[in-house]
């Protein structure tokens, strides 16, 4: 070996030193480059065996041709998801109040009279506020969709919707009683 090649495992001594010495053109690389083709013919076999070994690529392991994902876990998925509530339930639609009537809560509501009669009872009930209504079998009352069902002597008896603790719509009845006179007990 020469002493121009620095370390023993150096393949191209003389193209680098050259390159870095600023004696880069191109008559002193093809010198070079002789002098260092001659410098691999009296290598060591050791030196033979690295450049020989080194061209030589790994064999890689299959790859897949398709990504298959069934039975794994995608990366992208919100971990916790948001069940939505409505598709479960059954949502009743509450009626829209169309009267003035249906603005105001039974227990604000005062029954003043009664008519019996054969083509059907009436009832005249009053708000707080002292405005009348006239009502009948059938007509829609307070704010949780009632509806008078029967209108009798001394009461007027109103079925209304309401929600039980375990979520369910039920039908209710309340009275609305005609009070007594005065001297009456």
């Amino acid at each position: 070996m020469s002493s121009h090649s620095g370390a023993r495992g150096n393949l191209f001594p003389d193209k680098s030193s050259n390159i870095c010495n600023g004696g880069g053109s191109a008559g002193s690389l093809v010198k070079n480059s002789s002098i260092s083709a001659s410098r691999y013919d009296t290598a060591a076999p050791s030196d033979k065996l690295i450049a020989a070994t080194s061209n030589v690529t790994p064999k890689l392991a299959a790859i897949p041709r398709a990504y298959n994902a069934i039975g794994k876990i995608d990366p992208f998925e919100p971990l916790f998801k948001e069940k939505p509530l409505i598709a479960k339930k059954k949502i009743n639609k509450k009626r829209i109040p169309r009267t003035p009537l249906e603005r105001i809560d039974l227990s604000q509501l005062k029954l003043v009279g009664i008519i019996l009669a054969s083509s059907g009872n009436r009832a005249l009930v009053e708000e707080s506020s002292g405005k009348g209504y006239v009502i009948k079998k059938g007509t829609y009352i307070g704010i949780n969709s009632g509806k008078v069902v029967k209108i009798k002597k001394e009461k007027v008896v109103v079925e209304e919707e309401f929600e039980d603790v375990f979520g369910k719509t039920k039908l209710r009845q309340r009275e609305i009683k005609l009070p007594k006179p005065p001297g009456e007990f």
